[in-house]
């Protein structure tokens, strides 16, 4: 019991440390890109972080487990989407752009949309695959035509002093208070 609970500590950790990796790396990609944090949020952090519900997605086709692969992914999508949320709204404000959640939220309903009638038989085939696929790709072109080359500094962010992270090292949080100094002083 007690290596268990140890195991669990220490996944948790390396958990805020790959989580904090995650953030700046995805704010440094967006920089670099010169495209905005949502876009960058929307793909490839999103991406990232299905990966795992792929792979279990995947085991589950394998195996012909059907029900456990739309299970895993509804039941994903519904925790990120109520828990996940509530979640971090509990530890801090949420703040977004009401446009993209109206258009981007819909996308997303409607995504679940196309599922159910997908599904609605019971069975998935190739084609039907490669067509949510492909409606997936149409949702980035169709996103990054809009949203890619947008306003990629915020000014509320210049402003902010560096937030208390739980992954966030000495280094980095110094660097990061010699930044919002050095900001809010221009």
């Amino acid at each position: 019991m007690l290596l268990e609970g140890l195991g669990f500590l220490i996944g948790l950790g390396l958990l805020l440390v790959g989580a904090d990796r995650t953030v700046d790396a995805a704010a440094e990609l967006a920089l670099y890109y010169g495209i905005s944090a949502f876009f960058i949020g929307v793909t490839v952090v999103s991406i990232g972080t299905s990966i795992p519900e792929m792979t279990t997605s995947v085991y589950a086709a394998l195996y012909d487990a059907g029900d456990l692969l739309v299970g895993n992914i509804v039941g994903s999508e519904t925790a990120q989407i109520t828990l996940a949320i509530g979640v971090v709204a509990l530890l801090s404000q949420i703040e977004a752009e009401r446009r993209n959640v109206l258009v981007y939220g819909g996308a997303m309903v409607l995504a679940m949309v196309i599922m159910l009638l997908v599904l609605e038989d019971g069975v998935l085939i190739r084609s039907e695959g490669f067509l949510m696929m492909l409606a997936y790709v149409a949702f980035v072109h169709d996103l990054y035509s809009h949203e890619g080359g947008e306003e990629v500094i915020d000014p509320r962010l210049k402003s902010r002093a560096c937030p208390w992270t739980p992954g966030l090292t000495t280094k980095r949080r110094r660097r990061c208070n010699r930044r919002s100094r050095s900001t809010s002083q221009t």
